[in-house]
């Protein structure tokens, strides 16, 4: 019973959060959240629907690129030894990730695109908070550099 009320809590949070950044310029009503809703409600990896800019990185405008390497740089320099260690990961990742919309600017299919990779990233730094064990807190800092792995192949 726990766990579904920390499932439900994530997913307003999430809500929450990508709601408040800036909309798409040709669709002003529609936030990102919204957008997701079109997707598979199967899709358990939504960074498979990432799409390149005609062959080309999406831009990033200078904030998001500060707090995306701010973030990269937390899980690659963190010192993971206890269980703690990831939990205080998990919130300065959170920290990073508020920073990075409560910044937010950008506008258009570039901005689309960079939602659809936090649509997966922020449940997983999220995650880090609530670990049980050393090992799933391996994994989700595996799954985070693997996400950030992705986005370097479609951002800069």
């Amino acid at each position: 019973m726990v766990y579904k009320f920390k499932k439900i809590f994530l997913a307003i949070f999430v809500t929450a959060i990508l709601s408040t950044c800036a909309t798409d310029e040709t669709h002003p009503q529609k936030t990102h959240v919204e957008a997701d809703k079109h997707k598979s409600h199967n899709d358990n990896n939504p960074l498979v629907h990432l799409k390149l800019n005609h062959d080309q990185k999406w831009e990033m405008d200078d904030h998001t690129r500060r707090v995306t390497t701010q973030m990269k740089e937390s899980i690659n320099s963190s010192e993971l030894n206890k269980i703690e260690d990831y939990r205080l990961l998990g919130g300065k990742l959170q920290s990073q990730i508020d920073m990075l919309v409560q910044g937010c600017t950008m506008k258009g299919e570039s901005h689309n695109q960079l939602h659809i990779f936090l649509g997966a990233y922020i449940p997983t730094a999220a995650s880090l908070i609530n670990i049980k064990d050393l090992e799933e807190g391996a994994l989700k800092v595996s799954e985070l550099k693997s996400q950030f792995a992705i986005y370097d192949k479609y951002f800069q």
